[in-house]
């Protein structure tokens, strides 16, 4: 027979309550077989502990061409653990586990001559495997904004790897990733989706 054990910590001097909602139906509660953190929500029933971040451009940037250009999302809306920093524009979550992040980008290139205008999603940097993403925004020059968004599921360590976004314009000289505005919407955010590793 399996049992279930509650370990204490020798560090900690909190009392664990577990307490019984005001029920008169009988009820079970299924752990699953395999290990992993539990998500707890606050008294009103909120759920406060999954880790949740949302972060904007809102000033344009300047972007000059062929230049991999890391996007400076530096105001927040939330950030309930964190763990998204404002001044290196990298989410690094302290929870191993796998995070949907969704970013989108808006370029000014009115005026540019250039072949390619992308939108990187990196993982600790870098834009190769499976975990960062890129939108081609446009190709050709026959624009005068364009704008792309993208949503991955990535693995994130709990430790030391981060996430963060870049801009490319292959030609054309100095243009600008758009800030907030009413035309413009580049911001990035992201949230766990499960904790440990499949």
């Amino acid at each position: 027979m399996s049992q279930v054990k509650i370990s204490g910590n020798a560090s900690g001097t909190g009392v664990l309550t577990i307490q019984a909602p005001n029920t008169d139906t009988d009820r079970t509660i299924n752990i699953p077989d395999n290990a992993g953190d539990i998500i707890t929500t606050g008294s009103s029933g909120v759920t406060t502990e999954v880790p949740m971040f949302r972060a904007w451009l809102s000033s344009n940037q300047t972007l000059s061409n062929a230049t991999n250009t890391t996007i400076q999302f530096a105001d927040e809306d939330y950030d309930s653990h964190g763990w998204y920093d404002t001044s290196t524009y990298r989410f690094t979550p302290q929870l191993a586990g796998y995070y949907v992040i969704a970013c989108n980008v808006g370029l000014d290139v009115v005026g540019s001559n250039y072949t390619l205008a992308v939108a990187d999603l990196r993982i600790n940097g870098a834009t190769t495997g499976k975990g960062s993403g890129r939108i081609i925004l446009s190709r050709g020059s026959n624009h005068n904004e364009v704008q792309g968004c993208f949503t991955n599921i990535v693995y994130l360590n709990g430790s030391t790897d981060y996430v963060s976004a870049s801009a490319y314009l292959s030609s054309g000289g100095t243009r600008q990733i758009l800030g907030y505005s009413l035309y413009a919407n580049t911001m990035i955010c992201g949230y766990l989706l499960r904790t440990g590793s499949i």
